[in-house]
């Protein structure tokens, strides 16, 4: 990250009358004269009645103009995100050698504080969205706060800065010659910064590797998949090779927000998802820099019918991962075939009910024409609610009512154990309905329906639902075999079955009035502490979490050495949760193996 690479040939500072003839080639109304505190004191249509105002007003101390159309400003700030000067000073060099580098002539200034900066380019509407992806990657390269802005409002370059500080004109191209005189049309608003289009481009030629699988990210989350089966699926890529520590930081975190964006959810659900996706991701953007970064730019994707398009064309993260893949096209014509047959099939149906449990059938519906077409009609109840965002028991009802009207049929139905589900088919009125002509041309896909429900709340409370019965399932087979009674039996899964047995009879053996009091008492305390005694609970309760997926793979045969050497190092007490003071204090008060290395220490 060094600040002292070489200037462009040609760029050097412009004197005085130089930034005159930039101001005015540069800015437009309207002029806003500032006070020390960015409060306007006053507005003026031409930049010599705001010099004027300047001199004339005590509390006046700059002015601050309107960029033109096609200019556009970049505001680097290392200061906000705790990073050093270096690093603005990076940020905006490498801006430079960007802009340098398209043939695009720029002015880079200090901002005034150390490692601020601002530059200035003529950016042609082609290059927009492409400087704007550039500013976001350079910004979380170096560390530092960097935003275009909108609107295009910046301190003239012959205006003082606000608080005194130095900001002089330290290098550019950039002549009246090269800047529009006047705006001939709207300005065209660029997208916020991003990193690359969700979908990738229309072309799958043109795409890159880490485009193709984020893209594949994307339609694995959009079919229900949870972090562990979409990196099954995943192919060779740069954030791939990196390990999964960094693919959930910067892929699957930001598919995550994609998709929630697609499927209409507010802000807040939104960003209660992400930070599930990565909290460590989360918590170094921050929620404004999230929004501004990847929520918006979502938002404003999810919109856009191209986009949709796009989406529904390439979303085949579902097959197997060496299963032959299937032409896109034909198969989204497939698909679109099926859903309307169901649909029109389910017409009478549908038009019963409130809109609410319309838009709950719609979702189940297009759920199913998913599964039937990609997989053979295999599904569980589970993993199809949470594709359709409709909660468990309304996907039972509505299953139920599909089947009933005949719109779906169950050609072979559960037949036992953790790993089996029903079978589906259509039904008779959908295969009278369904469309004779087979053409895969000439179609256009219809947006897909969701439900309402929280798809992240609805599988942690699946995989609960699933480890219960992959239990219940071990247990039968093998109290069948043996003769003993789950409540007696020694088998390893009787025994992690009481186990949770008798903590969920302890808790729901407390009143209601009790639950509710340690649920204050644990959000009190934990509103109590530190960012870094939450950070260090928050690493306790991952290491605890690895623990546990550790000693499962060792029940199974399954185990790694690295598994081994950490459940034989593992803390003798990491049972007791925020009893056991050693994700805080340290463990200097508690007995423990001298070759065991603590967990955590006061420097930590």
């Amino acid at each position: 990250m060094s600040q002292h690479t070489r200037a462009p040939l040609g760029a050097s500072a412009p004197n005085a009358e130089q930034l005159h003839a930039l101001d005015q080639a540069l800015f437009d109304a309207p002029y806003i004269v500032i006070d020390r505190d960015n409060n306007k004191v006053v507005t003026t249509a031409t930049a010599d009645a705001a010099r004027v105002a300047l001199q004339q007003h005590p509390a006046a101390v700059s002015i601050v103009g309107t960029a033109r159309a096609g200019i556009e400003v970049v505001d680097i700030d290392a200061a906000d995100t705790g990073a050093p000067a270096e690093a603005g000073t990076a940020a905006s060099e490498n801006l430079r050698d960007w802009l340098t580098g398209h043939g695009l002539p720029f002015l880079r200034r200090a901002s005034g504080r150390p490692g601020g900066h601002h530059v200035i380019a003529h950016v042609p509407a082609a290059l927009l969205d492409a400087f704007a992806a550039y500013v976001a990657d350079v910004a979380e390269h170096h560390g530092v706060a960097a935003t275009l802005r909108v609107p295009r409002t910046l301190r003239l370059l012959t205006a003082p800065h606000r608080h005194g500080h130095p900001a002089p004109v330290l290098e550019g191209t950039l002549t009246p010659a090269d800047a529009p005189t006047a705006s001939t049309g709207p300005a065209r608003t660029p997208k916020r910064p991003t990193h690359r289009p969700a979908s990738g481009p229309s072309k799958p030629g043109q795409q890159t590797a880490s485009e193709r699988e984020y893209g594949r990210t994307c339609a694995a989350i959009r079919r229900g998949l949870n972090f562990t089966q979409t990196w099954a699926l995943l192919g060779e890529c740069q954030v791939v090779e990196r390990g999964q520590a960094d693919f959930r930081r910067f892929m699957w975190f930001r598919a995550v927000t994609e998709v929630a964006a697609e499927r209409g959810l507010d802000e807040d659900a939104a960003w209660d998802l992400a930070r599930e996706a990565s909290v460590a991701r989360a918590r170094s953007l921050g929620r404004q820099a999230w929004r501004e970064r990847y929520w918006l730019p979502a938002v404003e994707r999810a919109a856009d019918p191209a986009q949709r398009r796009v989406r529904r064309l390439s979303d085949r993260a579902d097959e197997p991962p060496h299963a032959p893949a299937a032409d896109p096209a034909e198969q989204a014509a497939v698909l679109e075939r099926t859903r309307k047959a169901m649909h029109d099939a389910a017409s009478d149906l549908i038009a019963r009910f409130r809109p609410q449990r319309q838009k709950s059938i719609r979702a189940v519906i297009d759920a199913l024409a998913v599964a039937l077409v990609t997989r053979d009609g295999s599904i569980d109840v589970r993993t199809l609610a949470e594709q359709a965002c409709v909660s468990k028991g309304v996907t039972v009802q509505v299953k139920a009512d599909l089947t009933e009207h005949g719109i779906i049929a169950v050609a072979e139905k559960y037949s036992g154990g953790a790993d089996d589900c029903h079978r589906y088919i259509l039904g008779s009125r959908a295969e009278q309905a369904l469309p004779q002509n087979k053409t895969t041309r000439w179609y256009t896909p219809t947006p897909r329906s969701y439900g309402h429900a929280n798809p992240q709340r609805m599988r942690l409370h699946h995989v609960r639902e699933r480890t219960r019965w992959q239990l219940r399932c071990t247990l039968e087979e093998a109290t069948r075999q043996t003769g003993e009674r789950w409540a007696t039996s020694q088998h390893p899964a009787a025994k992690t079955a009481r186990s949770l047995w008798a903590q969920r009879a302890r808790w729901d053996a407390l009143p209601e009035d009790v639950q509710e009091q340690k649920r204050k008492q644990r959000k009190a305390f934990l509103g109590r502490l530190e960012p870094y005694e939450r950070k260090r609970w928050f690493d306790w309760l991952n290491h605890r979490d690895g623990l546990a997926q550790a000693a499962a793979r060792a029940r199974t045969g399954q185990d790694q050495p690295a598994d081994v050497l950490a459940l034989t190092t593992a803390p003798l007490t990491v049972h007791l949760g925020m009893r056991e003071r050693t994700w805080l204090d340290g463990p200097v008060a508690l007995p423990h193996d001298p070759a065991q290395p603590p967990l955590f220490d006061r420097a930590a």
